[in-house]
C-alpha cells in the first residue's frame, strides 16, 4: 500500500470514526434519557395502582364498620334473633357488596354467624377450615378491634376487614367482631386493570415456584420499595409487593407496559444517525480528495522521478515546481545527487584496486545485509566459487549451495552463531565448484553493528588454501597409516597376551578340577567302605547272632518263653534288615537321584527341595514354567546336580533367609533359564576362594553349550543364572550321549 494510499485510508477512517464514536455517545445518551421516563412511566403506574389497592381495602373497611356500627346488629349479638339474620344477611347482600365471607364473633371470639358465598352458583355455603384458622381467638381478633389487609389461604387470596360491633353512635362496649372478607382473584385483578387502564398480575409468595421474572425482581425489595426491569424491547414491568395482615410478604404483583417511549426514541435516533452517517460520508471523501489534490499528487510525481534516477541515466535531476516545503526537497534531492555522482567515481576507482590485489592474492569476499536481504560477492569471490565474475545474481542461499554438502551444516552453524553472538568466526571447508572440482576455502568472517549496535552485516573473506591442503594431506596421510600399523601392531599384541592368559586359566582350571575329581573319586570310595562297613558289617553280624539264636531254640524243646525269644530275634532281623535298606536307598539316592527316571526333573527337585528345607530350617520357593517333560537324562542330571551345587553352597556360607529357584523354557528362544537366588551375606567376586562347586557347574554349562553366570554383591545374595538351549537340534544331540 502507497503512501498516497494510507494518507487517504488514514485521514477518511479517523473522520468516520470520530462521526461513529459522536453518533454512539449521543445514542447511549439519548436511549438512557428515554429509559429513564419509562422508569418514571412505570412508578407513576405503580404509585396509582397503590392507591386503587388502598382505595378497595378502605371501601371493604367502611362496609365493615356500616355493618357494626348498627343498632340491629348491635342488638342481635345479645338476643341471637335470627330474624335479622334472614332479613339483612341473605345472598343479595353478599352479591352487591361483592363479599367472599362474612362472620359474627362475640366477644369470647365464638362464631355467632359466619356464611361464605359462592359468587358462580350464587349461593352461600359454609366457611372452609383453613379461614376458621384465622378467625378465632389465635388470628383476627388477637391482632386487635379494627384490622384490615390481605388474608392468604391455600386456595385463594382475599381482602379482609374486622370492626368490632357498636351501637349506631359508636358507643359500648363492644359486643364481639364483624369480620368481612373480598376475594382477589382474576376477576378483581382484571377490574383494577380496567379501572387503571394496566395489565396487571400477580403471584403469591407463600410455597410457589416463582417465573423467572418474578424470581428475578423479589430479591431486589430488600433494598427498594418497588422494582422496574425491563422484559423485552417492547415491554417494560414494575412490581409492588405486598404484606399480609401478619405484615408477611404476601403477594408481588406485576404491571407490564408497552415501551413507547423507547420505541419513540430508537425511531429518532434513526433518523438523527441516518443524518450524521450521510454528513460523515460527504466530509470522509471531500476532505481526502481536496489533500490529494494539494499534496499527495506532487508528493507522487516526486516520488516518481526519484525511482526513475535508478533506472535511467538521461534524468540526472528532479523537477522542482511552486514554492513551498516539496520544492524545498526537491531542490534537496538535486543537490544530493551531485554529491553523490562525484562520491561514486571515487568508490569505482577504490573498487578496482581492491579486486585486482584479490586477484594477485587469491583473496575473494561476500557481504550479507541481514536487515536488507542482500548478498555481494566480489569478481575474486566468484572465481573461487569457480563461476565468472558477476555471471549470475547471487544470495545467500547460492553461497551456501556451493558448499560441499558434507561441510555444509558446519558453515551454516558458524554464520548463524555469529550472527546470535556477534563473534568473529574461522574456519576450512571445501566449496564444489560448477565444472566439479573440489576446492579447500580459509574463511574468516566478522559481524557488522549499526549505531545501536545490532548486527545488520556480516563480512567474510575467503583465500583458496586447496594446493596447502593437499599437501598437508598426503604428509597426515603417512602419519595415519604409521599410526594405523603401529596401533594393529599393539592390538595384536594385546589380543595374544589375553589367550595366553585365558589358556593358562582354562589349563590351571583344568588342572585343578582333575585333581578335585580324583580327589572326590576317592572320598566316595573311602566313604562307600566305610558305609559298607561301619553299616552293614555290624548289622550283618547282627542278623548272623540272632539267626543262631534261632537255631539254638529249635534244637530245643519249644517252650512258651523260647517261642517269645524266637519272636524276639525276628523281629529284630526285620529291623536291622530294614534298616540296611535304608542305607542302602541313601547310598543310591547319594550316587544317583533314582527319581529322575521315576518322578522326572520337576517332581524330584520338588521332593530334594523340601528334604533341604527341613534339614536346613530356610524357606525355598520353587517356580516351574513352560514344558519340562522331554529335557533328557543328560540335560536332567546336570540340572539337578546344579540345584544340588547351589543349594550345598547356600547352606555352608550364605546364612539366608529365604531362598527362592525358578525354571523357565521358553519356547520363543527355545533356551531354558535354571535362577538360583538367595538373601545371604553375598560375596567379592573379585576375592572368593576357587571351589570345586562353581567350576563345576561352569563346565556343565559349557558341556550343554549354555552359559552359566553368578552375580554377587557383598551383604545382598547371591544370584546363579544357568541358561542352556533346548532346540529339537541341541536335545538330539544331546541324546547322542544317553
Amino acid at each position: 500500500m502507497t503512501l498516497r494510499q494510507k494518507t487517504l485510508w488514514l485521514v477518511g477512517g479517523a473522520l468516520v470514526g470520530l462521526l461513529l464514536l459522536l453518533l454512539s455517545v449521543s445514542s447511549t445518551i439519548l436511549l438512557k434519557g428515554f429509559t429513564d421516563l419509562e422508569a418514571q412511566g412505570v412508578e407513576k403506574n405503580l404509585t396509582r395502582l397503590s392507591k386503587l389497592l388502598s382505595q378497595e381495602l378502605e371501601n371493604l373497611s367502611v362496609e365493615a364498620s356500616d355493618y357494626a356500627a348498627w343498632d340491629d346488629t348491635y342488638a342481635y349479638m345479645k338476643t341471637r334473633d335470627e330474624a335479622y339474620i334472614t332479613s339483612n344477611l341473605l345472598e343479595t347482600t353478599f352479591e352487591s357488596l361483592n363479599l367472599r365471607f362474612l362472620a359474627l364473633l362475640d366477644s369470647k371470639a365464638e362464631m355467632l354467624f359466619g356464611q361464605a358465598y359462592d359468587a358462580n352458583l350464587g349461593q352461600l355455603e359454609p366457611l372452609d377450615a383453613s379461614l376458621l384458622n384465622h378467625l378465632g381467638s389465635e388470628g383476627l381478633v388477637k391482632r386487635g378491634d379494627k384490622v384490615r389487609g390481605l388474608l392468604l389461604l391455600p386456595d385463594e387470596v382475599m381482602w379482609v376487614a374486622s370492626y368490632p360491633i357498636l351501637t349506631s353512635e359508636d358507643e359500648g362496649p363492644s359486643r364481639g367482631s364483624l369480620i368481612m372478607g373480598r376475594a382477589l382473584d382474576k376477576k378483581a385483578m382484571r377490574r383494577l386493570g380496567e379501572l387503571s387502564f394496566l395489565s396487571v398480575s400477580f403471584q403469591r409468595l407463600d410455597n410457589q415456584v416463582l417465573s423467572d421474572d418474578f424470581a428475578k425482581a423479589y430479591p431486589a425489595f430488600e433494598r427498594q420499595e418497588t422494582v422496574i426491569q425491563i422484559l423485552s424491547s417492547d415491554r417494560i414491568a414494575g412490581y409492588l409487593l405486598l404484606n399480609d395482615i401478619y405484615d408477611e410478604p404476601a403477594l408481588l404483583l406485576r404491571v407490564r407496559m408497552q415501551r413507547e417511549i423507547y420505541q419513540q426514541g430508537l425511531t429518532g435516533l434513526r433518523y438523527i444517525s441516518g443524518f450524521i452517517l450521510g454528513f460523515a460520508l460527504i466530509f470522509a471523501g471531500l476532505i481526502p480528495w481536496l489533500f490529494d489534490r494539494l499534496v499527495l499528487r506532487r508528493l507522487a510525481s516526486l516520488s516518481y522521478e526519484v525511482r526513475l534516477l535508478d533506472t535511467t541515466d538521461e534524468l540526472s535531476t528532479v523537477t522542482v515546481r511552486e514554492n513551498d516545503e516539496l520544492a524545498e526537497l526537491a531542490r534537496a534531492i538535486n543537490n544530493k545527487l551531485k554529491a553523490l555522482q562525484t562520491f561514486y567515481a571515487k568508490v569505482s576507482e577504490n573498487e578496482a584496486r581492491l579486486a585486482k590485489a584479490q586477484r594477485i592474492a587469491c583473496v575473494g569476499n561476500w557481504c550479507w545485509d541481514i536487515v536488507n536481504p542482500h548478498f555481494d560477492c566480489s569478481d575474486e569471490g566468484y572465481r573461487i566459487l569457480g563461476f565468472q565474475p558477476q555471471s549470475l545474481i547471487s544470495d545467500y542461499a547460492f553461497f551456501l549451495n556451493c558448499v560441499h554438502p558434507a561441510d555444509r551444516e558446519r558453515v551454516s552453524n558458524a554464520i548463524q552463531k555469529a550472527m546470535r553472538e556477534g563473534e568473529s568466526y574461522s574456519l576450512e571447508h571445501r566449496i564444489v565448484q560448477e565444472s566439479g572440482k573440489i576446492r579447500s576455502i580459509q574463511a574468516l568472517g566478522e559481524t557488522v553493528r549499526d549505531n545501536s549496535g545490532q548486527i545488520v552485516q556480516i563480512f567474510c573473506v575467503l583465500q583458496d588454501i586447496t594446493e596447502h591442503k593437499v599437501a598437508q594431506e598426503k604428509t597426515l596421510s603417512l602419519l595415519e597409516e604409521n599410526q594405523r600399523a603401529y596401533t594393529k601392531m599393539l592390538c595384536l599384541l594385546e589380543d595374544n597376551q589375553k589367550t595366553q592368559v585365558e589358556t593358562l586359566r582354562l589349563l590351571d582350571d583344568n588342572r585343578f578340577l582333575i585333581s578335585r575329581y580324583m580327589a572326590i573319586q576317592e572320598d566316595e570310595r573311602r566313604l562307600l567302605a566305610r558305609e559298607l562297613h561301619d553299616e552293614f558289617g555290624q548289622y550283618l553280624t547282627a542278623i548272623q547272632a540272632d539267626a543262631e539264636a534261632i537255631v539254638e531254640l529249635a534244637q530245643q524243646d519249644i517252650g512258651i518263653n523260647q517261642l517269645k525269644n524266637i519272636v524276639l530275634s525276628g523281629e529284630a532281623i526285620l529291623s536291622v534288615s530294614s534298616h540296611v535298606y535304608d542305607v542302602v536307598h541313601t547310598l543310591m539316592r547319594q550316587l544317583r537321584p533314582s527319581g529322575l527316571d521315576e518322578l522326572g526333573l520337576v517332581e524330584t527337585l520338588r521332593d530334594y527341595l523340601a528334604t533341604w528345607e527341613v534339614r536346613h530350617q530356610t524357606p525355598c520357593h520353587f517356580i516351574a514354567k513352560g514344558d519340562l517333560h522331554h529335557l533328557g537324562e543328560t540335560i536332567n542330571i546336570h540340572l539337578y546336580r546344579v540345584v544340588q551345587e547351589s543349594l550345598t553352597n547356600i547352606a555352608k556360607y550364605a546364612q539366608a533367609s529365604h531362598v527362592s529357584i525358578r525354571l523357565h523354557n521358553d519356547k520363543v528362544s527355545e533356551r531354558l533359564t535354571l535362577c538360583v537366588q538367595d538373601d545371604g551375606c553375598g560375596l567379592n567376586q573379585n576375592q572368593h576362594k576357587r571351589g570345586l562347586g562353581l567350576i563345576g557347574m561352569r563346565e556343565r554349562a559349557q558341556a550343554l553349550d549354555g552359559k552359566w553366570q553368578l552375580d554377587s554383591t557383598p551383604g545382598k545374595g547371591v544370584k546363579i543364572t544357568f541358561t542352556i538351549p533346548i532346540g529339537e537340534t541341541y536335545l538330539q544331540k544331546q541324546s547322542k550321549w544317553t
